[in-house]
Parts: structure tokens; C-alpha cells; sequence
């Protein structure tokens, strides 16, 4: 038979042997769901933290002093360090209160505003100078980045500048940095490695400098990550619960398989009687069973990518075609096997029994 011939008879008794249809389209329904929200969901996870690792932040190191202050020649040393692209010291974190009276700022002491900002309006700041957030001035009723801001000491420091953090440093928005180059005392120090490969020998020698009798909290997002995906196996828990899936799904598929060649087995009888070949009745049997798989592991998929988003975080897109795919394959593969046996069966006998 021409294979367009095929599709067409495969097509027909798809619609109208509705039972066995909506049953296949429920199984394949049903295993692409479970699959792309349990796998998946693994997956979509994985994928959240290794694009978390592709971000700049994925880089900061932040080291705290416990018990004491850090000496400022420790920074020194971190910029003359291979792998790391910046490093400044941070004094008091302070509250202020803007020129104009209004809602009290985070103001920040670093040794190098220019290493955690971009200025976008203004020059660099001197020693006492300050630079203030841009989305900042809204909420204190600022035109310009001009001003000044009075610390709890009494202290007057001027705002002459308008900035945005770099990436990585989200820390310090919605505040104002105040350059204090003359600090003698550091509270923290951040370093930014050049990259992630760059993170652990920078952290090593950041500690060296600072000595072990200084008491320190580090913290680096970008370790932490790596830790998450190295203890977390994300890859060998997807792949053995989509196996599962996949095998259940194909272990439901061919009982349907089953029941339906034994159900149908005069119509089959009777194609066999009247002259079509064993392949030819093999093939449009099995298009017959894949067009309601094909259907339902659509549908689920397309569900199941879109809840995803909701609840676990966006899956791959080529994840999701590929499991809808796997899903489609293997129930296809299951369902040969009853087909194969029910095809080779002698088509007199079967009308007799029938």
C-alpha cells in the first residue's frame, strides 16, 4: 500500500475506535507530565545554578572580620594578585540623613567607590566625597546627583556623583559610597576573581594575607554553587527518574497495545484476509497507535513546560522536546511488540474464533 494510504486508514480508526485513543493519549499524557516535573524539575534546577555561575556575582568574594578589623595593606596585596580583577575595603556601614529631610540612607565607607560603582553622571570621588545610587534619587526627592548627607557623628559629607553598581556588586544598591582611601581599619574586603576558576586560589591567598589569628567569615556564591551541583548529582537523579518514567509509560503503552490487537483482532483478521501484507498491516496498526501517543505526549509537554515555569523555574526548551520525543519512541517501541505478535497470526483462524 502507498504509505499516504496508510496514514489515511491509520487516521480513521484512530477517530473512530475512540476508547483505545483517549487510553494511549492519557498514558502518553501522563508520562510526559511526570517525567518534565519530577526529571525536569531537576533539570530546571541545574539550569537555574549554572546560570548563576555564568553571572559576574559568581566571582565576589566577600571576607567579614569577626573579632577585630582587617589592615588595609591586605588589599593592597589582593590587586597585585593574579586572577583577581578588583578588591577595596569596606569601613562602617552607616545610616545618614540626606540635605533634604526625608527617608535616612545606607551610606558605605569603601576605599574605592569606583570599583563597586559606575558613575553614569559627575566625576570620581575624592577622599570624604560620596557617590549616590541613581534609582535612589527618586525616593529622596533629588533632581541631581548633588547634595550632601550628614552622618550620626555630625559629620558633613558631599554627594557629587550619580552611579550604578557593576555587576556582581548588588550589594551596594539603593545606598550611597563614600571614598575613605585613608581608612586604617577595615570591617570587610571584597574581591572579585577574573573568573570562577580564579575564586578558590583567591579566597586561599585573601586568608594567607590576612592571618590565622584573625577570626573571618567568608562567603563566595560562586563555591557555594559549585558545592550545590557537585553534592546534589542533579544529572544521575534526573536521568534515573526519567528512566522510570519512561519505562512505566512503556509498560502501560503495550498493556493498551495489547488489549487493543485483541480487541480489534477481527478487523485485523479481516485486512489480512482481504490481501494486505504483513508489514503493510504492521505499519498502519503501529501509526494507528503512535497518532494518539504522539497527541498526548504533545499536549503534556507543552503543559508541563509551561507549569514548570510557574512553580521550578523555566525547564530547556531542548530538554523538554527531547523528553517528549524519548516518551513518544519508547511507548511506539512497546507498542510494536504486541502489534508484531498479533500481525503474524493466521488471519482464517482468528475469523473463526472471533
Amino acid at each position: 500500500m502507498i504509505l499516504g494510504e496508510l496514514f489515511r486508514d491509520a487516521w480513521r480508526d484512530a477517530r473512530m475506535q475512540i476508547i483505545p485513543t483517549l487510553l494511549l493519549i492519557i498514558v502518553a499524557l501522563g508520562a510526559t507530565i511526570g517525567a518534565l516535573l519530577t526529571a525536569g524539575q531537576q533539570v530546571a534546577q541545574q539550569q537555574i545554578l549554572e546560570n548563576k555561575l555564568q553571572s559576574p556575582a559568581a566571582g565576589l568574594i566577600v571576607i567579614r572580620a569577626q573579632n577585630g578589623t582587617i589592615n588595609p595593606a591586605v588589599v593592597s596585596m589582593l590587586q597585585r594578585t593574579d586572577g583577581v580583577e578588583a578588591a577595596f575595603g569596606v569601613g562602617d556601614i552607616i545610616t545618614a540623613e540626606p540635605s533634604i529631610p526625608g527617608i535616612p540612607v545606607t551610606a558605605w565607607e569603601v576605599t574605592d567607590v569606583t570599583a563597586a560603582y559606575r558613575l553614569t553622571t559627575g566625576r570620581a570621588p575624592r577622599t570624604g566625597e560620596a557617590v549616590i545610587a541613581e534609582n535612589l534619587l527618586p525616593t529622596l526627592g533629588w533632581d541631581q546627583p548633588a547634595g550632601s548627607i550628614t552622618t550620626p557623628a555630625g559629620g558633613v559629607v558631599g554627594v557629587i556623583a550619580g552611579g550604578a553598581p557593576r555587576p556582581g556588586y548588588n550589594t551596594f544598591a539603593d545606598a550611597v559610597l563614600i571614598q575613605a582611601d585613608h581608612l586604617t581599619e577595615l570591617r570587610s574586603i571584597y574581591v572579585m576573581a577574573q573568573t570562577l576558576a580564579d575564586v578558590s586560589n583567591t579566597q586561599a591567598a585573601a586568608l594567607s594575607y590576612i592571618g590565622e589569628e584573625l577570626d573571618t567569615a567568608v562567603e563566595s556564591s560562586g563555591l557555594q554553587i559549585v558545592s550545590e551541583l557537585t553534592q546534589g548529582d542533579y544529572a544521575a537523579y534526573a536521568r534515573s527518574m526519567l528512566l522510570t518514567v519512561l519505562a512505566l509509560g512503556a509498560f502501560l503503552t503495550a498493556i493498551v497495545s495489547l488489549t487493543y490487537v485483541l480487541l480489534y483482532k477481527r478487523l485485523l483478521g479481516r485486512r489480512r484476509a482481504l490481501g494486505i501484507t504483513r508489514s503493510d498491516l504492521a505499519l498502519v496498526t503501529l501509526i494507528r497507535i503512535a497518532i494518539p501517543i504522539a497527541i498526548g505526549a504533545i499536549i503534556g509537554g507543552s503543559g508541563a513546560f509551561v507549569l514548570s515555569r510557574f512553580r521550578y523555574g523555566p525547564l530547556p526548551a531542548s530538554y523538554a522536546i527531547a523528553v517528549v520525543s524519548a516518551i513518544a519512541s519508547t511507548s511506539c517501541l512497546a507498542a510494536a511488540v504486541p502489534i508484531a505478535w498479533a500481525v503474524r497470526r493466521d488471519p482464517v483462524t482468528i475469523l473463526r474464533s472471533a
